[in-house]
């Protein structure tokens, strides 16, 4: 009876380890080197333990006791960061996200309709994104006679003059006319709004230099920060490329029709990256999809983070969310040098475009410099004691395609050849001028490439570490 007692705690021990060392093997990120190296480590202790717990002389017992219970609590909080990591890499990095896309049925607001209503002639936009399935859908659904519109501006305007009753819109084009024409959030309101969901996966890939393309979205959807990282793993390169959002650039399947890369979210998230892929000559293997809210949202999980400006200004955009009505809040100054931002705050620097000298450049570069404070933030050991609170929120912040393998290949060659990644940065600028954007339906600003900037950006893609 007396050898039962330490029997058991020995066992007990044994199992711990086994669950601590099986979801180190989960993760996937160590090298086999590594992994026996800890597991003799296992054995080790666990032998040393056996030996102290069946000496004759209590104070080895003790001892024994004592290494056995350090060893028990190492279990149970490396096994609970293991299994809360595998946890997130299987929900963030299923290979697989959901594009989900928004569309509202719009009357006048003094009509006074209801579901019931929607019957008759209904508008809709030519080039509206799944023409066919949200078309479908609504025919199996209800009575209504098609009518097209070649812009979402004669699109609202037949509403407008009553030429239909109610009209079909995609949620980002209606969120667009609405900052550029009053009469939408005065006179007409949404009866319906339906959302078709779509399955997304990564594309093949070249597993040695490889594209991914970073899209930050506003609450109306529209493609505010444009990234291409290009990552050459056999060198240990990393490549930023900054796209700004007015770019002017062919839309992919529109015959030479030329829009911002901001309005193109319309379109779909596939839309954009082939038109980028087109632009530049590259394969996109995968995309990284973050809106407004979740980098709010992330910023605060992290307790702020430091962000240093090379000016003074004072931000043209207030410290609101989901809206485009700047008096509903305060404008943000930002001083020379560094500084913390809480989340709302590194929002409205990462909007500011207008009262920063650069423009959309500028904002493309703070972007950037947000990203990355991000990053250095979450190593800090605050992140650490919040760990699990800050991968539920990591994992609901951001879609994205990117496999869970390629997690794991990256990860074990860091750790099995050392040393650090060296990362670049470039962006692609141009000229601002005013134009037809939105596929020719309201005429905003627009920046021209400039094609020599365009280049070398490309040629840079290409040849990221064979130089």
């Amino acid at each position: 009876m007396k050898k039962l007692g330490p029997f058991i705690f020995f066992v007990v021990c044994i199992i711990t380890s086994f669950f601590a060392f099986y979801a180190l093997i989960r993760i996937g990120f160590l090298p086999m080197k590594y992994l026996l190296m800890i597991g003799g480590g296992f054995l080790f202790v666990l032998l040393l333990l056996l030996i102290l717990l069946y000496r004759k002389h209590l104070i080895w017992v003790v001892l024994g006791f004592v290494l056995g219970t350090l060893l028990l609590v190492f279990d149970v909080v490396a096994s609970t960061y293991l299994y809360q990591t595998d946890y997130f890499l299987n929900k963030a990095f299923s290979g697989t996200t959901i594009e989900t896309t928004t569309y509202m049925v719009v009357g006048l607001k003094d009509k006074k309709l209801t579901e019931n209503n929607i019957e008759g002639n209904i508008g809709y936009y030519q080039d509206i994104y799944n023409r066919d399935k949200i078309l479908d859908m609504m025919d199996e659904n209800y009575e209504l006679n098609f009518l097209s519109y070649p812009t979402v501006n004669e699109l609202l305007e037949a509403v407008f003059t009553e030429e239909v009753p109610i009209v079909l819109v995609e949620s980002t084009s209606y969120n667009i006319m609405m900052s550029f024409d009053t009469r939408v959030e005065e006179k007409l309101e949404v009866i319906k709004t339906i959302t078709i969901q779509e399955e997304k996966k990564a594309q093949e890939e070249n597993r040695k230099l490889f594209h991914i393309y970073v899209v930050g979205s506003d609450f109306a959807g529209l493609n505010d920060f444009n990234m291409i990282v290009t990552i050459n793993k056999a060198k240990k390169k990393i490549l930023l490329t900054s796209i700004p959002r007015d770019y002017h650039i062919d839309v992919y399947g529109y015959d030479g029709v030329k829009d911002n890369i901001t309005y193109m979210s319309a379109l779909g998230i596939d839309t954009s990256i082939h038109s980028l892929e087109q632009f530049f000559d590259i394969k996109i293997a995968y995309y990284v999809k973050v809106n407004t809210k979740s980098l709010v949202k992330l910023v605060d999980a992290i307790g702020g983070i430091t962000y240093c400006s090379d000016v003074e200004f004072t931000t043209s955009h207030a410290l609101v969310m989901d809206t485009y009505n700047d008096r509903l809040g305060e404008k943000f100054h930002v001083v020379e040098g560094c500084q913390p931002l809480n989340g709302i705050q590194a929002l409205t620097v990462a909007r500011e475009r207008v009262n920063i000298p650069g423009s959309d450049l500028a904002r493309q570069d703070n972007c950037r410099k947000i990203i990355l404070a991000i990053f250095n933030k979450m190593k800090s050991t605050d992140t650490i004691l919040n760990y699990n609170s800050l991968l539920d929120t990591l994992a609901d912040s951001y879609e994205t395609t990117i496999p869970r393998s390629l997690i794991e290949e990256i990860g074990k060659k860091a750790l099995k050849e050392g040393s650090k990644w060296a990362v670049e940065e470039q962006a692609v600028n141009g000229s601002d001028v005013k134009g037809y954007v939105h596929l020719g339906t309201v005429y905003d600003y627009t920046m021209t490439p400039n094609m020599a900037s365009v280049e070398a950006a490309k040629k840079k893609m290409r040849t990221l570490g064979s130089e």
